[in-house]
């Protein structure tokens, strides 16, 4: 997936996008991208607590979080496990007991522009939206 660089050009098409980071400038960075493409923003947020509200709603298509928070882990796992697309962006190593996730978890280590975050997650997001066979191919279009 290649990106368009410029404001409004509908990447996220109105989808709810999770937040959790302990940086609330870098939060706020990330904010401002999602929404520069089209995405509603949830959070920030930096605790388990408030995330598992927002997730709780069932309306995220994707998360961005910062391995650094308290119980990072925990929700980087309730997230995989309701299916919802997560990037990682941090700047401590990712916790080995999530290694069985790093296939499907991108991680970014910072310092890391929030574009390159935000383009990131919308081709995450747009792996786990398309449609595949079998033996894992895309279908072909009729």
């Amino acid at each position: 997936m290649s990106l368009p660089l410029g404001k409004g050009d509908g990447v996220f098409a109105s989808k709810t996008i999770l937040i959790a980071d302990a940086s609330t400038y870098a939060a706020l960075d990330l904010a401002a991208v999602v929404e520069d493409h089209d995405g509603r923003v949830a959070g920030p947020v930096a605790t388990f607590s408030e995330a598992a509200i927002v997730i709780d709603s069932g309306d995220v298509a994707g998360a961005i979080i910062d391995c650094g928070l308290p119980e990072a882990t925990s929700l980087i796992r309730r997230l995989a496990d309701v299916g919802v697309p997560v990037v990682v962006q941090t700047s401590v190593p990712l916790p080995a007991d999530l290694g069985e996730l790093a296939d499907r978890l991108p991680v970014l280590m910072r310092p890391v522009d929030p574009q390159t975050v935000v383009e990131t997650l919308a081709i995450a997001i747009e792996k786990t939206a398309r449609p595949s066979n079998t033996l894992g191919h895309m279908p072909k279009q009729v």
